[in-house]
């Protein structure tokens, strides 16, 4: 599957994804931008599971969650 790429939420950061595939997702929030993380990079991606919000949806499933937002330090990869 391919991933979906980034969404970024301006409306009180609260934002919808439509048609979004079944699958699992990890969800990060930070104040700075984030644009430039390899998310299709799944070593990149490992970095920050611990940072982020994991959700898995079902076909034709609607969530909601609460997301965290990251420290500005770690909002970039380490290399």
């Amino acid at each position: 599957a391919t991933a979906p790429s980034p969404a970024i939420a301006f409306n009180g950061g609260k934002f919808t994804i439509p048609d979004l595939p079944p699958g699992d997702y990890l969800v990060l929030a930070s104040g700075t931008s984030m644009m430039n993380i390899e998310y299709r990079n799944p070593d990149v991606l490992r970095q920050y599971l611990s940072k982020g919000t994991t959700v898995t949806l079902a076909a034709g499933q609607k969530a909601q969650i609460q997301v965290t937002p990251i420290p500005e330090s770690d909002a970039e990869p380490e290399n």
